[in-house]
């Protein structure tokens, strides 16, 4: 799972001050708004490079505050790929000919249900439907579902084991997992990789990472971007 500063929603906000929403969203905009003044006003937001892909701190506040600066600064459109992991990585499997033989039906229905599974599965498994979200993308690129403490799912369901189990034997998640092992085999092409020797002295590729697979998304994010 991917690691970001975390930026409290204005619904957490309202209730920890006890204040109304309207009031949390003018000082929370104001105060962005003028860390963020010069780039707001021209245009020109810096970007810092990290792993292949392109950050810059606006883009750690949540949508619903992005939105509201935005549009009170003139900017008008907003353009968003809904679904982008999922998105991106399976269609760049069809253009490797993924479809000619295998058609990731599980995949293709997420992406176009997304709110009906993310709310199924958050009520089925006991969880929040921001946890499934960050769930299904980091299994996209190759998370791992298991009670182990060193797994960032494992983690980020507070190491519960009930909860796990509950996941690992969800049709929704195993239909999911295994359209994207399907996919994968025709992602591996597009992920550099060195040979390494086996204890044997033969050669081979080395094994294709989680962060490798994270890499990949993240390169076709940014063409897109271009």
């Amino acid at each position: 799972v991917s690691q970001s500063r975390y930026q409290p929603g204005i619904d957490t906000i309202r209730e920890k001050l006890r204040i109304e929403r309207e009031d949390v969203e003018s000082v929370v905009i104001g105060e962005i708004s003028s860390e963020f003044s010069e780039s707001l006003t021209t245009g020109d937001f810096q970007y810092e490079e990290k792993s292949d892909r392109l950050w810059n701190s606006l883009q750690f506040f949540p949508s619903e505050v992005k939105r509201a600066i935005l549009k009170k600064h003139g900017y008008l459109y907003n353009y968003d790929i809904s679904c982008c992991a999922p998105t991106l990585l399976v269609y760049k499997a069809f253009n490797n000919g993924m479809g000619e033989v295998y058609t990731p039906l599980s995949i293709l229905r997420y992406i176009e249900g997304k709110t009906h599974y993310r709310r199924t599965l958050s009520e089925e498994i006991g969880i929040s439907q921001k946890q499934v979200k960050e769930i299904i993308n980091a299994l996209f690129c190759g998370a791992r579902l298991g009670c182990n403490p060193n797994y960032a799912l494992f983690q980020l369901v507070d190491c519960n084991t009930e909860t796990m189990n509950k996941l690992r034997a969800s049709e929704i998640i195993q239909d999911l997992r295994a359209d994207i092992k399907q996919m994968w085999k025709y992602l591996e092409i597009d992920i550099p990789r060195k040979e390494v020797l086996t204890k044997k002295g033969n050669k081979k590729l080395e094994r294709i990472t989680s962060s490798m697979k994270w890499g990949l998304y993240f390169r076709l994010e940014r063409k897109m971007l271009r």
